[in-house]
């Protein structure tokens, strides 16, 4: 059976239906890091370079001199959408469906076996958000794809099944939900005030500063005001942009070292925790809105959704954002 992207009719839920991720083998469960043998287990390791796929993309960086490809893009071996699937919209009954054309791709972001982004350096964590950004670029030329979410799943509670540092990246054939939202809401705020809503939640932030947790000239970090979760952290740049594929160099440097140094002020306040980061960038046909503002949200997985989150969506956070980043804010002090 080929993925197929499914709309609840009753709640507005969208689903992706995979097969080809029920076909992931035993040996792709998480490995332990304290089993010596688990990284020759590892399929993104050099001692399994039969178990990659043909790169789509290489990268070096100067943090391994000596490796060729330090930064390494192959398809997934058990995607959610491929581009072989075909374009198409049916209907089963009162159901609507869409095939599942797209692109599910591996970013193998260390050519040793690292497992977190504590262990390099911000020069190569830049790298792997260039890395990103020429995804980005590349995908959406093909005319099938509408929506790309750049996304990060570190330890089991994030839904990780590999323990090597690496990143997803998912090209969609339609604008997701929470990118549809994420438009809504900015274009109603804008209608409203003629600015973009994250701009105005940057500027109260700033000037208020109850809740940053670090800034420099091009980016700022903080807990969003309704954090879904303890200690959850947006960064996003400082001048109005929709579109990530348009940030410098410079700004991806800094996005890099603000990532870095929150990871590590995570690891003083609540040690090393699983958790993921996702990249929201405006779908292609919006990229030169002023009311969408690209930025990465990161999110510790402390806990788990339960009853209440899933069937209200709504979220409950034992730690308020303020508390979360005047605690993060003393230890980076």
């Amino acid at each position: 059976m080929p993925s197929s992207i499914r709309t609840n009719i009753v709640s507005g839920d969208r689903v992706i239906l995979a097969p080809e991720r029920a076909r992931r083998p035993r040996d792709h469960k998480l490995i332990e890091p304290d089993t010596s043998p688990g990284a020759a287990r590892c399929p993104f390791c050099p001692a399994e370079p039969s178990r990659i796929p043909e790169p789509i993309r290489t990268r070096q960086s100067p943090s391994f001199p000596e490796h060729e490809h330090a930064i390494t893009v192959v398809p997934n071996l058990y995607p959610a959408l491929t581009p072989d699937d075909a374009e198409r919209a049916f209907a089963l009954g009162p159901y609507d469906a869409f095939g599942g054309v797209g692109a599910h791709e591996v970013v193998i972001e260390a050519p040793e076996h690292i497992e977190h982004w504590g262990e390099l350096d911000a020069s190569h964590i830049t790298e792997i958000f260039v890395t990103w950004q020429e995804r980005l670029r590349d995908l959406r030329q093909d005319h099938r794809i509408h929506d790309i979410i750049p996304f990060k799943n570190v330890g089991p509670r994030s839904g990780a099944t590999l323990a090597h540092a690496h990143s997803q990246i998912l090209a969609l054939p339609q604008v997701s939900p929470r990118q549809q939202q994420l438009l809504e809401r900015g274009q109603r705020h804008f209608d409203l005030h003629q600015r973009c809503a994250l701009c105005d939640a940057l500027h109260f932030e700033l000037q208020g500063g109850e809740r940053v947790i670090l800034q420099d000239d091009a980016m700022v970090a903080w807990a969003p005001f309704a954090s879904r979760a303890s200690f959850e952290v947006w960064i996003a740049p400082r001048p109005h942009s929709a579109d990530f594929a348009a940030a410098s160099h410079s700004e991806l440097a800094a996005l890099a070292r603000l990532t870095r140094r929150i990871l590590e002020l995570w690891e003083l306040a609540i040690g090393r925790v699983d958790h993921n980061l996702v990249l929201h960038s405006a779908p292609f046909a919006f990229a030169d809105k002023a009311y969408y503002h690209w930025h990465l949200e990161m999110l510790p997985r402390l806990s788990t959704h339960g009853g209440f989150e899933w069937g209200s969506g709504a979220y409950i956070n034992a730690t308020a954002s303020e508390v979360a980043a005047r605690h993060l804010r003393e230890l980076n002090s």
